[in-house]
């Protein structure tokens, strides 16, 4: 699932994130999401999803310094299913290590956190990179995918609708874990 969770702005009255929190937490343990990747989250709202989420662990870093300090394009996955073996957070621009760094003729700083797994169940390495997307290549193979457009009283988690996909990575040859 890919899910643009809205940053936490307290202007946002009844939507504001404290409001929101549990139904993102809610539709993520619903839909029985296995990988989760966000974006606009603040540092305190992935402290947030740990505290919701314990089942999951997560990858990323604040798009502004590298650490802490502004929106996160995060990768969470569930502990016990895939192992972290390595990750990564580069920038959007003519210098991708730099933290803070605006590309091209973008007006804000945009990130891409990636990651590289290996699914406990199939043995499976696989690499995920998360921009607002479900990209897959010809040796996957896309079981089902939609928009989730679920309300909770007429409450969505989010002004964005989060995008799912189950994918089925048997048609992979295993890469070699260097």
């Amino acid at each position: 699932m890919t899910f643009n969770i809205r940053y936490n702005n307290p202007n946002d009255g009844e939507n504001a994130w404290p409001k929101r929190k549990e139904l993102v937490a809610n539709l993520v343990r619903f839909h029985q999401v296995d990988l989760l990747g966000v974006q606009e989250a603040l540092k305190e709202q992935m402290d947030d999803l740990s505290q919701l989420l314990p089942e999951f662990d997560w990858i990323g870093v604040g798009r502004d310094d590298g650490r802490e300090k502004g929106e996160y394009s995060s990768i969470l996955f569930r502990k016990e299913r895939f192992a972290l073996l390595q990750q990564r957070t580069f920038w959007l621009s003519a210098t991708p290590e730099q933290a803070g760094s605006v590309g091209w003729d973008a007006a804000i700083t945009r990130v891409c956190t990636w990651g590289k797994f290996k699914d406990r169940q199939t043995g499976k390495i696989f690499f995920l990179f998360m921009i607002d997307y479900i990209f897959v290549n010809s040796r996957v193979a896309v079981l089902r995918h939609g928009t989730i457009a679920e309300a909770n009283d007429g409450r969505y988690a989010s002004d964005h609708l989060p995008v799912m996909a189950e994918v089925d990575l048997a048609p992979l040859k295993n890469i070699r874990a260097r």
